[in-house]
């Protein structure tokens, strides 16, 4: 039996008691001339030009300070990254002292949790941390790789830093125990932020960075504020749309991240809709084992936020009783949100469809086949005796 990896269903949370960033955002008109390698980067003409093929039209790159953001974000700060015994602070401080002209970036989720959570005071859930980082002209992938392993190993230990394989241009290293929430994971920052929007960029609303000397937020399409803002909250490609299918090629899993979106309330446009919900039923429906496998995971690990997830079964998989209720009772909240935008998009019984033919993984206890075995053995065992 092969097992994927086992994550707990336990988030780092921080309580929010600080002012709506939406409320107090104020904009920034002075960006272009601050002495920091984001800011120089994207006033940069080239950068500007690329914003101008790409993007849709009218939206630029928008810079915000906000004292709500920076309260909240400062808690967060103060988490212990797991199995390293060093806060989030500590951490990032390490990376930008590897040597001069270091500069890291908080990018995605966790900024546009940030936001959603001031605008209701819940509690902030903070699955990791994902860290962007640039460390002065000409600082390669391979260069990332080689001086944050060596960071982290030396600090922390070869157990709570996954390699690097830059051979396949890939810039990014997990510090923290990875079956813990709360890890820092930084990538190379040509990832996503020195990268065209058609091959990095996600949503409108996970496009935005924090960046730590000016304690800015940078929303990059110049749309990801305006749409979390929205009630509900929104969002959208931020690409023009003759450049979907691009965008979609270098997305991955960007149909199934439009239901880890849909799972926060957050809301779309039709076309939008239409679009990631069609991608999503035909990666569903298909009888490809490579493409049972991508849904099956991310559904499982990603929306359901499983234990474990068998690969030979296509399972969600659970540690205990306690923990199988659970996850059925988040599979219930999860599939009723699938049949509610398949059913609109490609016709009411679709989703039963897709269910009634196995397409959709179930969920079980670890093991649960040896328990069962074991349990035969010990029965005919008292019987033979």
């Amino acid at each position: 039996m092969k097992l994927g990896i086992s994550f707990a269903a336990l988030f780092l949370v921080a309580a929010v008691d600080a002012q709506n960033v939406c409320n107090d955002r104020v904009p920034v008109s002075d960006w272009e001339s601050l002495n920091e390698p984001i800011y120089q980067l994207i006033s940069s003409e080239e950068y500007v030009n690329t914003l101008l093929a790409q993007l849709q039209a009218g939206t630029s790159t928008a810079v915000y300070s906000s004292a709500g953001f920076t309260q909240i974000y400062g808690n967060l700060l103060t988490q212990t990254v797991p199995g390293t015994g060093a806060t989030v602070q500590q951490v990032l401080d390490g990376l930008t002292g590897i040597h001069a002209g270091c500069s890291v970036y908080l990018i995605g989720g966790v900024v546009r949790d940030v936001i959603l959570s001031s605008k209701t005071g819940a509690p902030l859930s903070v699955k990791d941390f994902d860290i962007q980082m640039q460390c002065g002209e000409g600082w390669t992938k391979t260069d990332f790789c080689n001086e944050v392993a060596e960071f982290c190993e030396t600090n922390y230990g070869q157990d709570v830093c996954t390699k690097c394989d830059f051979a396949m241009g890939i810039g990014y290293i997990t510090i923290g125990n990875e079956d813990e929430k709360g890890t820092v994971d930084t990538h190379h920052w040509s990832e996503i932020i020195n990268n065209e929007p058609v091959r990095s960029w996600e949503f409108s609303a996970t496009t935005m960075v924090y960046e730590h000397v000016y304690n800015y937020i940078i929303d990059l399409s110049g749309l990801g504020m305006g749409d979390i803002c929205q009630n509900p909250p929104f969002f959208q490609i931020p690409v023009k749309n003759s450049l979907w299918n691009q965008w979609s090629g270098y997305q991955p899993q960007g149909e199934l991240r439009y239901w880890k979106l849909r799972l926060k309330t957050f809301v779309t446009d039709e076309p939008t809709e239409e679009f990631l919900v069609t991608k999503s039923y035909n990666l569903i429906n298909s009888d490809d084992e490579e493409d049972m496998l991508e849904f099956g995971e991310f559904y499982c690990l990603e929306l359901l936020v499983a234990d474990g997830f068998n690969e030979d079964t296509i399972t969600c998989l659970a540690d205990d009783q306690d923990r199988l209720d659970e996850i059925t009772a988040m599979k219930q909240t999860v599939d009723d949100l699938f049949e509610h935008d398949i059913d609109k998009v490609k016709g009411q019984g679709t989703w039963d469809q897709l269910v009634t033919s196995g397409k959709i993984p179930g969920v079980e206890i670890k093991d649960a086949d040896f328990v069962n075995w074991l349990i035969s053995l010990i029965l005919k065992l008292i019987h033979f005796y």
